[in-house]
């Protein structure tokens, strides 16, 4: 059906897993879906007790391209870890180095910075590239780190709106399509066939939303990356 398009942001909670129903009986994500949103999905999945920015979105083709590893949207992820930590420690640039091993091969070099210094505890970020099962659990606990919180703050630059508390989702603002999209449109030479605002808005139908972002797929993968994905389709398990 040619619907309006609907992309919405969520603030996902703790103790919470990513699917529309649990035959286990534990809660979901999906029980905050609003009636307005009804026939989105979240795209991808974080762990159990992961928090942050959960996308939801009824256009398949976007659900597929935020998901696909040759898209290359970073996100970005803020960690606590306990103890004390060094702004120079050496663990931190072991976790940028991309030289950690998960299932056999080493992880890409990811940015990671420091942020802030707790009694207790330490706030670092880091960014991914790819998504890789528990990806950041595992690379912390190879070099040591014992997780405290993980969040996901970002993804491209999109980042968590700091007034969507847990639990909360939303249709996504203007301004917060703007830097979804904003490092795909950078490299793309068409201009837009509608505004942010229409989109946001749902003046946009997915139909018109679907044949723009397969024009833009053509355009971002080169012929060899078509031929072949680089990385593991984020849907396929919790990424963090």
């Amino acid at each position: 059906d040619d619907l309006p398009a609907r992309i919405a942001l969520m603030h996902k909670p703790r103790r919470h897993i990513c699917a529309m129903s649990d035959t286990e009986g534990r809660d979901t994500v999906a029980r905050y879906l609003p009636d307005d949103l009804h026939g989105c999905r979240h795209v991808g999945r974080l762990d159990f007790n992961t928090t942050g920015l959960l996308l939801w979105t009824n256009a398949r083709r976007l659900h597929r391209l935020l998901l696909d590893p040759r898209s290359h949207l970073p996100r970005i992820y803020r960690v606590k870890v306990r103890d004390r930590i060094d702004p120079d420690d050496h663990r931190l640039r072991l976790l940028a180095s991309g030289t950690i091993d998960l299932d056999g091969t080493p992880a890409l070099p990811c940015p990671v910075t420091f942020e802030t210094l707790r009694t207790r505890a330490t706030w670092i970020r880091i960014t991914l590239t790819e998504g890789r099962f528990r990806q950041i659990r595992r690379m912390c606990a190879a070099v040591g780190f014992q997780i405290v919180k993980l969040e996901r703050h970002a993804i491209g630059r999109l980042t968590l709106p700091e007034d969507l508390t847990p639990r909360c989702i939303r249709t996504a603002e203007t301004s917060e399509l703007h830097d979804l999209f904003a490092p795909w449109l950078e490299q793309l030479d068409a201009p837009l066939p509608f505004t942010w605002d229409d989109l946001a808005h749902g003046h946009v139908t997915t139909r018109t939303l679907e044949r723009w972002l397969h024009n833009t797929q053509q355009q971002l993968w080169t012929s060899a990356d078509e031929a072949e994905p680089s990385g593991t389709p984020l849907d396929l398990h919790d990424e963090a």
